[in-house]
């Protein structure tokens, strides 16, 4: 008999053995870590649960992580479907995991990182799929020639009511787990861009988590160029449309899809409360 069961605090275990299983170019301690750390934010607040397992005779088969947000502009509830992995013996019951994860009707449903198996069952389930593509930058190049149509300003210099609570305590949240973020200002209105900093090849490199849109980035890329160089980072990606022309980018990735159930603002890159965040992918 087959069954389905909450990740809580005994199971975060069970479950990174299965995904290291499935992962087999990630040890199960990058799990363990990645998995305490998205648990303690789960509990931190009040979210019932990080994701679910199938068993099988009582022993673990399955595991699908769920990275449950608000969307910090509309308040919107948000479940990231992060990293799956099912025994080839029960892939047959995957659909079902994922019927059970999608049951709120009210939850817009995303994933930003499927694997070919995955994106063909999540359209099965109703979602859009998005093309896109992830560029490049050279910021000392770009810190000189980039495009400049607003100002830059640290978060904390934002003025009491430029950016509402709920967007603060989003962006504070991530600066603790390590990103950087900053605002700009076009004809009096702030706009967050956040960003997560990894290594690629001992680089540091920022990805951009947050922007309203491509363009806020893209129309402001020399002082956002200078942001991020005086934090010691040399390099940027962004993701944009597929068919999107812009000046001054690398583009040394292939085309990627991201993948969403329910309402979504098409332009905007948001990433946030993702695997990169928790799990640093």
């Amino acid at each position: 008999m087959l069954r389905i069961v909450s990740i809580d605090e005994k199971r975060l275990e069970a479950a990174a053995e299965l995904l290291a299983r499935g992962f087999p170019e990630k040890g199960q301690g990058f799990w363990i870590r990645g998995l305490s750390r998205l648990y303690a934010y789960s509990r931190a607040h009040d979210f019932s649960s990080v994701g679910s397992l199938l068993i099988a005779k009582e022993e673990p088969v399955g595991v699908l992580l769920k990275i449950p947000s608000y969307h910090m502009i509309t308040g919107q509830k948000l479940l990231n479907l992060s990293s799956w992995y099912v025994d080839a013996k029960y892939r047959w019951f995957a659909p079902r995991m994922l019927q059970q994860a999608m049951a709120d009707n009210t939850v817009v449903y995303t994933d930003f990182s499927p694997s070919e198996n995955a994106a063909k069952l999540n359209q099965q389930l109703g979602f859009r799929t998005f093309t896109a593509r992830h560029l490049l930058f050279a910021l000392p190049y770009t810190a000189l020639v980039g495009r400049n149509t607003g100002s830059v300003l640290e978060i904390d210099q934002v003025p009491k009511g430029g950016l509402s609570e709920c967007e603060l305590d989003s962006i504070k949240l991530h600066v603790e787990f390590g990103c950087l973020a900053l605002a700009v200002k076009q004809d009096g209105i702030y706009h967050p861009v956040v960003f997560d900093v990894v290594s690629k090849r001992k680089i540091p490199l920022a990805q951009v988590l947050y922007a309203g849109n491509a363009e806020t980035v893209i129309a402001n890329m020399r002082p956002i160029s200078r942001f991020l160089l005086k934090r010691g980072v040399p390099l940027l990606s962004l993701v944009v449309p597929a068919d999107s022309k812009v000046q001054h980018a690398i583009k040394p990735w292939p085309e990627r899809a991201y993948q969403i159930k329910g309402a979504w603002q098409d332009e905007a890159i948001n990433e946030m409360f993702s695997e990169r965040v928790f799990l640093n992918v």
